[in-house]
Parts: structure tokens; sequence; C-alpha cells
């Protein structure tokens, strides 16, 4: 019973540090709503260069080809992702590829919430969790029309580390596999994490050594 209603708190403190991400970018396109400047054919405009590089990989995907030698994105799982969301439900690539960082960002609540509780500060862990939706940087990195990686990079990084620690508190093998299939989606979603990746190993792989020797998983 216990276990049960601290993953209710965990959901609830989830989904409201994720409906406040979420708000405090809708906040935005409430603003720039009225405003003609920030629209073509009728659309939000994308905020970035690095966003429309990616809108161009997802407009060749649809469109079935792309020129040789034109350095499309092709294929880039950041297009991908924008191309079965257009194939699958009735929604214009426009506004998939505005709205898709205002869905995603928020998702960072959820490895700071379950972080906390395995360091046993829950409640510091719901502060955490609503400062981290809202951090000035990240805000601004991942507000709408800001169709690039950064929406889901530090989502990836936190996950391979609670899953780490996870590891570490229970001694389950199942964990021994969750941070490897993170560090896989993360290469995949991000090229340029390895470098983060080998970091976050070479630190685990010290406090083993100094910690916990006799645990062969580690």
């Amino acid at each position: 019973m216990h276990k049960v209603s601290v993953n209710c708190k965990i959901l609830l403190i989830f989904l409201a540090a994720y409906l406040f991400g979420f708000a405090a970018r809708i906040l935005w396109v409430l603003w720039a709503k009225e405003m003609p400047e920030f629209y073509f054919n009728g659309e939000f405009m994308l905020t970035t260069n690095d966003a429309y590089y990616y809108a161009e990989g997802a407009r060749d995907m649809l469109a079935g080809f792309h020129q040789q030698n034109d350095f499309s994105p092709f294929n880039h799982p950041i297009s991908t992702i924008v191309f079965y969301i257009c194939k699958i439900l009735p929604f214009k690539i426009e506004s998939v590829m505005f709205y898709m960082s205002v869905f995603l960002a928020p998702l960072i609540a959820l490895p700071v919430v379950l972080i906390s509780n395995e360091l046993k500060a829950l409640k510091a862990g719901v502060v955490a969790a609503f400062m981290s939706v809202i951090l000035p940087s990240y805000l601004s990195r991942t507000s709408p029309g800001y169709f690039d990686s950064d929406m889901l990079n530090v989502t990836f990084a936190l996950f391979i580390i609670y899953f780490l620690i996870r590891l570490l508190n229970t001694n389950e093998q199942k964990f021994i596999v969750l941070p490897g299939v993170f560090v896989s989606l993360y290469l995949w979603w991000y090229q340029s994490s390895y470098a983060l990746i080998l970091s976050i190993f070479f630190m685990f792989l010290l406090y083993t050594l100094v910690f916990m020797r006799d645990r062969l998983q580690n």
C-alpha cells in the first residue's frame, strides 16, 4: 500500500510539473498569436536556424525524396518523429514542428522526481521538478518554435543517471539493461552526447571502485 501511495505521489508531482511547464510555454503563444509578424502562410514560424534545418529533413521525408548533396537531414531522428506524427495524425507539419518542444520539454520533470525519490528527498523533488521545467536557459531553448534536440537532451541524460542510481539502490538485474537502453536512445537522438555519456559512466565506475567493489553487476 505504501509503495502504491508513493507511486501515486510521484505521478501526481510529475503531472503537475509537466502541466506547469506546458502552460509556461503556451503563454508565449498566447502573447504572440495576435502579431502577424510571427506568421507565415497562416502558421507560426519556427524561431531558429537549426529548426529550419531539421524542418527541411521532415519536409523531404514527407515528400519521399531529397536532392543529392543538399545536406538535408533526411532520416534524422528529429525529422523522423515529425514524419511519423504527420503520417499517423491529421496535423500540419508546421504545427507539429512548432509545438513539439512544448509537449516534449516538460518531460524533464519525470526523471527529476524519480531521482529525488531514490535519494529519499521527494519534497525537494517537488521544488526541483517545478524549477527544472522553467529554468530560464532551458525554457528559452525549448520554447515554441525551438525545433531542436534540446527538447530531450537533458531528459535522456537524467534518465541514464536515474537508472544507474536505481541499480545502486536495488541491486536488481533488470536495472543493468535499462541504462543501456537509454544510452542507445540518447545516442540515436543526439550524436554529440557521447562525451556526456562517457563522463556519467566514468563517475559510476569511480563510485563502484571506491564504495562497491564487491558488486559484480556494477
